[in-house]
């Protein structure tokens, strides 16, 4: 008996006898790619997709950096996480300082910047302003990090 090598083999083709496949996973990614708003499957074409996500995020955008010129302990953040850090986090009160000026800049109250439930660290309204914003029509997402992700058992699930 010869032996093939994976190599030789080549792609595996589908038996004749099972018929045409049901589904083309090709035009299955293309339909989600296209489907996804957030530009998550696909980035490339994000901005012509959905000009009002760079609208409501370029106040944010000229927020950061004006703050970080002020404040350099918030540039160059990648060196400070990893396996080996160049550099010390930034310091907790800046990373506050700069929320409140972004919770400023999106219309948020100062004391609802912060919220944020007690299993996870993102903070909700910030999140809620900026699909407001931007017209993000996943609007459940906000109450998912405020209060948790229903099971379907007393609360349905919403699509998002």
């Amino acid at each position: 008996m010869r032996s093939v090598s994976l190599a030789q083999a080549g792609n595996v083709q589908r038996h004749v006898v099972r018929g045409p496949p049901l589904a083309d996973p090709r035009a299955q990614k293309k339909l989600e790619d296209t489907q996804s708003w957030a530009g998550m499957r696909d980035p490339a074409d994000l901005a012509e997709r959905w000009p009002q996500l760079w609208a409501a995020m370029r106040p944010v955008c000229d927020t950061i950096l004006a703050f970080r010129e002020q404040c350099p302990d918030l540039a160059d953040l990648t060196a400070a996480f990893g396996d080996s850090p160049s550099r010390e986090p930034p310091l907790s009160e800046n990373v506050l300082r700069l929320r409140r000026l972004v919770g400023q800049t999106l219309g948020i109250a100062p004391e609802k910047v912060d919220d944020h439930a007690w299993n996870s660290a993102w903070r909700f309204e910030l999140v809620r302003a900026v699909q407001g914003l931007s017209r993000d029509p996943d609007d459940v997402l906000p109450e998912w990090l405020a209060h948790g992700a229903p099971m379907g058992i007393e609360v349905p699930i919403l699509d998002g």
